[in-house]
């Protein structure tokens, strides 16, 4: 009852003081009782200027034990028992310390007292259970006690030795300090028993929240609290673990979950909570200079410009991944508060190296999945992702520091101590650089997915413009429109492009080039090749002529300048042929002025091939001039 008495004034000092409530969070529970970890979140979160979206459930669990309320009956009790009761109970012992003193016998009331008392400092005499078999859960649920029952313990001995007289009959103040070591020991080896069950960022603020009780406790105390600040400091690296590894889950959650579409920002509420916290509105706009994002503005930059609502934004998932990367690293900075703050930047630095990394695996892991499944729309959207993602730890490490800078608490005097070393250097410019290179390795998953997206359309390109092999080079009519496999692939073609909307302009337009410029080239190749094209007659030259006018206003539907510029050779081929002008075909001069593009050795090849239409062809086919006859002395 004293101990938990005492561990309970603790908390409410805690408590003491400002407005706990965070600004950003009006719907959690103003009751909530606070600790140093929750009142650094709130203050986190006010100089964010956003939420960190933690919910209610996930603060209460940061609450040990001892700072739960009880039945306020009960509480009155242990509280009595710490104000007027200890006094009650010490007399007691205070009296019997006269008696024997008189009887000249304190010698042996000292022994039958150490004999008794001794062991009561086992921290196995605090509770009836088995120690050696309790499972995580029952470790927390008994750490309250165990905790209450070593405080208490001690303060009881304090009183004693300050209060009563004839103190020479009870434990002296060494063995008072072997008692104390004796109990860290076994506490610290229960503890770190149990570390590696801890699987939730709830059980380590427990275990914090308590040794740093106890450590500010026994320092009132007189008493050695310097394993209990070196045990909280081994807690740091298994917390960062564990939230690093509920991050990756998260991460995981989030992408498999992704409907590979732009995010909608519906107001610009929304637009100022989702996008400007993560510092993604400058990513938008250096992206796309040009055009910024002609997805929030249609009016080129986004600078001073009224956004227009909704907006679509080719995030995705970009902003939720950066919510969960912010609330990893506020965790980390109020777990480090009173224990070790002085190495939080250093420490910060490290969880947004760790979890860049994870972005990385994650991140190639879904680019071989869409390689797999020849998912254009998949690659492009984490094409567009991971190169936004790679904006992210850099954005939130400027953040971060500017709030660790301005974060406003006391810090506790035993979080001074130091086992050995001092803090750790750090230089923020060696850090940031190195964040630097693992977000560079960000970049680089966009250039695969790039190059997977410009090799998934080829591939299907290839497989649409297979059909060629069932065109006639030498048919006995003209087409009404282009053929079959040219239809196909222009439908295919459109949705593809318009799948790759979400991709930076610069990357969408290569994308548009590489994909036309193959096309031309595959066309031409079929054309040339004397397997797949032995002869072609005029009709075969003018069917194909349809082919890529249907192409070229494709490309120029697209909006996109210079786009039909890929089909120039090609197209330049078959008008010059198609306009049976003897004299620029024979002028060099002139050939190269108004063709530049025309290869003169492609040229003589489909000459060489050409076959003259029938007497029956040329009957049915011409109406004036609208089918050429070739001269074949040419």
């Amino acid at each position: 009852q004293i101990g938990a008495s005492a561990m309970r004034r603790y908390a409410g000092i805690c408590q003491t003081g400002k407005n706990i409530e965070s600004s950003f969070d009006q719907n959690r529970n103003s009751s909530l009782i606070t600790t140093h970890s929750i009142q650094c979140l709130n203050q986190f979160e006010d100089l964010l200027g956003c939420s960190l979206k933690l919910e209610e459930s996930e603060l209460a669990e940061f609450l040990p034990g001892f700072m739960i309320p009880k039945d306020k009956a009960l509480q009155a009790e242990e509280d009595r028992t710490l104000d007027d009761g200890l006094s009650n109970f010490l007399h007691p012992v205070h009296r019997a310390l006269h008696i024997f003193a008189r009887l000249d016998m304190l010698d042996d009331f000292r022994a039958w007292y150490i004999d008794l008392r001794k062991p009561m400092a086992d921290m196995r005499s605090m509770v009836t259970r088995d120690l050696d078999h309790l499972d995580t859960e029952g470790f927390l649920t008994y750490l309250p006690t165990l905790v209450n029952g070593m405080v208490g313990f001690f303060i009881v001995e304090d009183s004693l030795i300050r209060k009563v007289d004839h103190k020479e009959g009870l434990m002296t103040i060494q063995e008072v300090e072997a008692a104390w070591r004796m109990s860290l020991n076994s506490l610290r080896e229960l503890i770190e028993y149990h570390m590696g069950g801890l699987s939730r960022p709830g059980h380590f603020m427990q275990l914090k929240e308590s040794l740093l009780a106890m450590s500010k406790l026994s320092s009132d105390l007189e008493l050695n609290y310097k394993p209990l600040i070196d045990l909280l400091r081994k807690l740091i690296d298994p917390y960062r673990k564990l939230l690093l590894l509920a991050f990756e889950g998260e991460c995981r959650r989030i992408m498999q979950e992704e409907s590979f579409q732009p995010l909608e920002i519906l107001s610009e509420e929304e637009y100022n909570t989702f996008i400007v916290p993560l510092g993604l509105h400058k990513s938008l706009e250096s992206q796309n200079p040009n055009d910024s994002l002609s997805y929030l503005t249609n009016h080129g930059s986004t600078r001073n410009v009224r956004k227009r609502f909704p907006l679509t934004c080719p995030l995705a998932t970009v902003p939720e991944i950066g919510f969960s990367l912010l609330k990893l690293c506020a965790l980390m900075v109020a777990f480090l508060t009173h224990i070790d703050f002085r190495n939080g930047n250093r420490i910060i630095f490290d969880v947004l190296d760790s979890s860049t990394a994870v972005i990385k695996q994650i991140l190639l892991e879904m680019l071989h999945g869409a390689e797999s499944d020849s998912h254009i729309l998949k690659a492009a959207q984490i094409s567009t992702n991971s190169i936004y993602m790679s904006h992210l730890p850099t954005n939130l490490a400027e953040l971060i520091c500017e709030c660790m800078t301005n974060l406003q608490f006391t810090e506790s005097s035993i979080s001074d101590y130091d086992s050995g070393g001092g803090s750790s250097s750090y230089d923020k410019e060696s850090c940031m650089e190195s964040l630097r290179k693992k977000c560079k390795e960000l970049e680089h998953i966009f250039d695969r997915s790039r190059d997977l997206i410009f090799e998934l359309v080829r591939e299907k390109a290839d497989l649409l413009l297979a059909g060629m092999e069932f065109i006639k080079w030498e048919p006995p009519s003209v087409n009404k429109g282009p053929n079959p496999y040219c239809e196909d692939l222009i439908n295919y073609l459109r949705v593809t492009f318009m799948n790759l909307s979400s991709l930076p302009t610069d990357m969408r337009e290569a994308a548009h080039f590489t994909c036309m410029t193959h096309v031309c080239n595959s066309i031409m190749r079929e054309m040339l090749s004397r397997k797949s094209c032995p002869s072609i007659n005029i009709l075969g030259i003018l069917n194909l002529s349809k082919d890529i006018d249907a192409l070229i206003y494709f490309c120029e539907e697209s909006g996109i300048p210079q786009l039909s510029q890929c089909f120039n050779k090609l197209s330049q081929i078959l008008d010059i042929i198609l306009k049976n002008d003897h004299e620029v075909i024979l002028d060099p001069l002139r050939r190269s002025t108004e063709y530049p593009s025309l290869d003169i050795y492609d040229l003589v090849e489909v000459f060489e091939k050409y076959r003259n239409l029938s007497l029956a062809s040329r009957i049915k086919n011409t109406v004036g001039d609208e089918v050429p006859q070739l001269n074949t002395k040419l």
